[in-house]
Formats: C-alpha cells, structure tokens, sequence
C-alpha cells in the first residue's frame, strides 16, 4: 500500500460512501482542480466541454495555477476561474513551506462557498489533499500515489493518453459510458483573436499567405529540440515552401537569439491560441504550446525526448510525433545526468530532414511542391491557408 494511502487510512478509517453518478439536481455547484502545467490542462478541454454539456444549470469553478488561468478566458464551459498557486505543490519545488498558510486560507474561502461536489482532474495525493482541505460532499479523482479514503469516489482508469483519462474522469462522474471519442478542440476567442491579428499584423504577418509557427520552448531544457535545427528548419520552410515564419515566445530576448530577423509573437495565453488557429502548420516541442497547437486546429508535428509520448502526444490526421525511441531509459526526466548520453542524447537524433519532410507530409498536395529523385523540392509557394479567424 502506498504511504499516501496509509496516511489516509489512519486520517479516515472508516470508507466514505460512493455518492456517484452526479445528479443534475444534486450539483448545484461543481469545484474542478487542475493546479498543473499549461498542456495538462489543455488536455482537461474535452473533459470540461462534456461536464458542462450533462450539467447545463451547474455553477462550474475551475481552480487553475496563475500561469493557466489567461488560458480560459472566454472559455464557454466554465463559469469561474479560480487562480490557486498551490503551496502544498511549491513545498515539493523546493519553494520551503510559507505558502503553505495560503493553502489553508484559499481551502477554507472555498469550503465557506459549499461546493456540492469536486472533481481533481489530475488524480495526484497532493492535489487531492487540496480537495478534502476544501471538503465538498463529493470528492472524485482518480488514485495514483494515494488517498484513495480522502475521497467518497476514488476512481480505476487506465493509464493511457492524458484527453482520454481526463475524459474518462468526467464520463465516469456523470454515469456515461468511457473510452469514448474525445477531440480535442479549442473553443471561439473573438476578442482574443481581434488581438492576437492586430498584433501579428503589427510584426508584418501577411494575411493572405500560410503561416508556420516555430514553437521552440518547452518547460524544461531538455525538452527542447537543438535551437539551431529550429533556425535551419526556418530557412527551409520559407526557402522552399514559401511559408512565412513566425516565432511563439516569451520575450523579446529570446527572439534575438533565435529569430534572426523573423517575426516573433509573445503575449498572454488566449491571445496565442488565437494566434495559433491562423497558422497552417506548427512545429513544437513537448509543451504546453504543442497542446495548443493541436487544439487550434494547426497540422502540428511534435517533437519528442525524454518525455511520455503515449500519454502526451496526439495522434490523428493533422498531427505527427517524431520520438526517437531507442534510449533503454525512455521514457524519462534526465539531462545532464542521462546513463545513455553517450549513444547521443535522443531529441539531437531528430533530424532537420525528417523534421522538414514530416512538414511536407502533414501539408500534403496543399502544399503544391514536389520532390525530385534527389530530395530536393520544386514548385510553386505553398497553398491553402487556413481560413482567417477560424478556431
């Protein structure tokens, strides 16, 4: 039995009663946590979207980090954001224990507003702590590292790809069948996407003409792609696609040491998923940006290390994930301390190339260029942008 559950056990001796299917007439107010990364919480979106389809009068809060919640303005499948930067989880980032009290303080806000049901959306022990400090009736998550009596449903799924779990969570609390069809797909942002053009037309953005995002950043370091691929790969997409470039960064440092003359676009969350629903093709390391990319609709190829493909990437028709697979250790959050750095380290196994022709597949006969009997690529500049404006 894990610590986390033995903990429980002793807190809770006696098994809370299971209290689901949620009843429409039972949920007056439903409190989610997603109290994690960017990408984490884009693949929540299709559990939201059917929370909010099953439970139509709910009052719906979702408590989010403050680095995700610009992500959810304009979101149709929330009514409230709730921005709780976790102490409990900085205690375990080396943050020392002072946010804590803040914990207890945003817990007890929340238990005061009687939540008739929660629902962690992460399946986390820390998270699902959190939950019980805010105490609704129902408690609902799935049970990874413990705290299965901390909850009145624990709940048995699968591991398998994060949009599915997250929507099997969901679909479990309603009483609905799992294993369903689970797109993931953003919603309309007119006022962000109003921005979001103003400014790409600010940098030179040609409307008219389709766009690749580059999107080279990723939480941790060694999750990125080699900086210089990105810039070779830049090069060949507008020498020989035609495709205009835009870079999606944070800051205007960044983009001197990458851009080298490209156009860049930095600004809040919403305004770059709007941005990124005008672009034709993404090319994006493991992140939160590789999420959204995918969820705005952008023929997205993702580029993978150490982190788990099978839980992370997408799979369908407008995306690709290139994963070099052949590290033993794979996969895994090691850097500078990997035991298979010697063999090369698995990202630099990633090629330019391949990178270059997995763009050409995903663009397919829009892009109007062919490949001669020695790769090199001939043609017209590429075709078929993505209709303006369209999420």
């Amino acid at each position: 039995m894990a610590a986390g559950d033995l903990l429980s056990h002793a807190l809770v001796p006696l098994r809370p009663p299971p209290l689901l299917p949620l009843r429409k007439e039972q949920t007056e107010r439903l409190l989610l946590l997603r109290l994690d990364g960017i990408g984490d919480n884009v693949c929540s979106w299709p559990a939201l979207k059917l929370l909010r389809e099953h439970l139509p009068e709910s009052r719906i809060s979702l408590a989010v980090g403050p680095w995700a919640a610009p992500l959810y303005r304009e979101c149709p499948w929330v009514d409230e954001v709730i921005e709780w930067d976790s102490g409990l989880f900085g205690l375990f980032r080396g943050r020392g224990v002072a946010g804590l009290s803040h914990d207890l303080k945003i817990s007890k806000a929340l238990r005061e507003r009687g939540f008739s049901a929660g629902i962690d959306l992460r399946g986390d022990l820390l998270s699902i702590v959190l939950l019980r400090l805010v105490a609704p009736p129902i408690r609902v998550a799935t049970v990874t590292r413990g705290g299965r009596r901390l909850l009145t449903d624990p709940l048995r799924i699968d591991d398998g790809h994060e949009t599915r779990r997250t929507a099997d969570i969901a679909s479990t609390a309603l009483g609905l069948p799992t294993g369903q069809e689970c797109p993931l797909q953003d919603w309309p942002r007119p006022e962000a996407l109003k921005r979001a053009k103003e400014q790409l037309l600010r940098i030179g953005w040609d409307e008219s003409l389709p766009t690749a995002a580059l999107c080279p950043l990723a939480l941790w370091p060694w999750k990125q792609w080699p900086k210089d691929r990105f810039r070779e790969l830049a090069l060949r997409l507008k020498r020989d696609l035609g495709l205009q470039v835009i870079w999606f960064l944070e800051n205007r440092e960044q983009a001197r040491e990458q851009c080298h003359g490209d156009p860049f676009f930095c600004g809040p969350l919403d305004q770059v998923a709007a941005a990124l629903s005008l672009c034709t093709l993404a090319v994006a390391n493991d992140s939160g940006l590789m999420h959204l990319a995918v969820a705005a609709g952008c023929n997205t190829v993702q580029l993978f290390g150490p982190g788990d493909a099978s839980r992370f990437a997408h799979r369908t028709a407008e995306t690709a994930c290139l994963h070099d697979k052949s590290c033993q250790y794979n996969p895994c959050t090691r850097s500078g301390d990997c035991k298979n750095l010697s063999e090369g380290w698995c990202l630099e196994k990633i090629s330019v190339e391949v990178v270059y022709a997995t763009c050409l597949k995903l663009l397919g006969a829009r892009s109007g260029h062919r490949q001669n009997a020695s790769g090199e690529t001939s043609g017209g500049p590429a075709t078929g942008s993505r209709e303006p404006g369209k999420i």
